[in-house]
């Protein structure tokens, strides 16, 4: 099961993260038992405790070679207007992982 370290971070000077609890519902990570160069799609079904508005969701996945571990940016999404309570959905694509040769 992949780690889901959750940050809150908005456009929006009148949000404060600490008054919005993301509630991770479910996740899903395809494909799997492939090489990490491969294309990624996630998604992540969500609840959110308050609204958030112009808010977006960034993605990143550490690597971890012979005690070297490095953090390859993947993307993120556009910036949205989140509403409060369950039926959060984001669907990501990564088409291809770029990771130091």
């Amino acid at each position: 099961m992949p780690r889901i370290e959750g940050e809150t971070e908005t456009n929006d000077e009148s949000c404060h993260s600490s008054s919005c609890v993301v509630q991770l519902k479910g996740f899903s990570a395809l494909p799997n038992d492939c090489r990490v160069s491969e294309g990624l799609r996630i998604h992540l079904e969500f609840s959110l405790s308050a609204p958030l508005s112009r808010a977006c969701w960034q993605f990143y996945i550490i690597v971890d070679i012979c005690y070297a571990k490095e953090r390859v940016n993947l993307g993120e999404t556009e910036w949205m207007e989140y509403s409060s309570g369950e039926g959060g959905v984001v669907d990501f694509v990564c088409p291809q992982v770029r990771t130091r040769e």
